[in-house]
């Protein structure tokens, strides 16, 4: 009688699925996103008037990158937060990876942890305080020295997903 030969799968299968879905494209998101970031900036606790005619994610964006005339510095919560956790996020990509090997997850589930992480890890930065410090006039109006602080709407605007590429059109 000829040997049996016993295939034993050990994660192949999981391994295989999950390189076809980053094949396609799929990669995870962590910040201000449509219609959150679209709506317009009320004024904050205590300031009179209609706010800013800037969107939240355009009140963001200045405040990350500043202004052309100095005016407002930049002041890089996503950038500085994403290089300060890098590591800490490369951890848990590997360990996500062995758990989806392990039949235990799947790249969606493992790419929405991670988004979370990186999302709450923003608004942390974010509550903790951005330097530089806003101006004195601006504390004065504002009643803050931390920047994106006021009335908590940028802060609560930022989330992630997980997202597909789409055929011909990026993301």
């Amino acid at each position: 009688m000829p040997p049996r030969v016993k295939d034993i799968d050990n994660g192949y299968r999981a391994a295989m699925k999950a390189m076809r879905d980053m094949a396609k494209g799929r990669h995870v998101v962590a910040g201000i996103r449509g219609e959150k970031g679209a709506q317009r900036h009320p004024p904050a606790d205590g300031e009179d008037g209609a706010g800013s005619d800037l969107s939240i994610v355009e009140i963001a964006a200045v405040n990350e990158f500043g202004t052309d005339d100095g005016h407002i510095p930049s002041r890089p919560a996503f950038r500085a937060t994403f290089d300060k956790n890098r590591s800490k996020y490369e951890r848990a990509i590997k360990i996500g990876v062995g758990h989806i090997l392990d039949g235990n997850s799947t790249l969606d589930v493992e790419f929405g942890r991670l988004g979370l992480r990186m999302a709450s890890d923003i608004q942390s930065a974010i509550s903790e305080g951005i330097a530089p410090e806003n101006a004195p006039s601006t504390i004065a109006r504002k009643g803050s020295e931390k920047p994106l602080i006021a009335s908590g709407r940028t802060r609560q605007s930022i989330d992630s997903e997980v997202r597909a590429k789409r055929s011909g059109r990026g993301t």
